[in-house]
């Protein structure tokens, strides 16, 4: 019987195979993380959605870095997309909060969803860094959900 994290990375390699989307990991340490999995699959699939709906480049690009960082295991997930404003950026996971001037359908809970998702774990989301070239979020987990 296949895994539902099975079929969800599948279903989700196969979004990213129809928008010629490049993946890179680059986990400078490897570790099983212990959470809702349900809400942790939302989380990603709405990171990742985003950096293909919000992006006019092909191929879209997706960068995952995972690091230890004291009480808190950081992930961040970059990619190529338009970017968000840095007026935008303090409003963005506001719930129905959507970037303005952007073509692209959408509710404005995807980023919601994912602050929600951080919080309801005892961690955060925040934006490293966005421009032009892409945005770069990490996600702050309590050391103690990683094994």
């Amino acid at each position: 019987m296949m895994d539902r994290t099975d079929r969800c990375f599948r279903a989700v390699m196969r979004a990213i195979t129809r928008r010629t989307l490049l993946y890179t990991e680059m986990v400078t340490q490897h570790a099983v993380l212990h959470g809702d999995r349900e809400l942790l699959k939302l989380l990603l699939r709405n990171l990742v959605k985003n950096a293909c709906t919000y992006n006019e480049r092909t191929p879209v690009t997706l960068e995952l870095r995972g690091r230890s960082e004291g009480a808190r295991w950081v992930v961040e997930i970059a990619d190529n997309g338009v970017g968000i404003p840095a007026a935008e950026q303090g409003r963005v996971f506001e719930d129905f909060r959507r970037v303005a001037g952007t073509r692209a359908r959408g509710s404005g809970l995807g980023l919601s969803i994912c602050r929600k998702t951080m919080e309801a774990h005892g961690g955060r989301i925040r934006i490293v860094s966005s421009s032009p070239e892409g945005t770069r979020f990490a996600l702050e987990f309590p050391a103690t959900m990683v094994r």
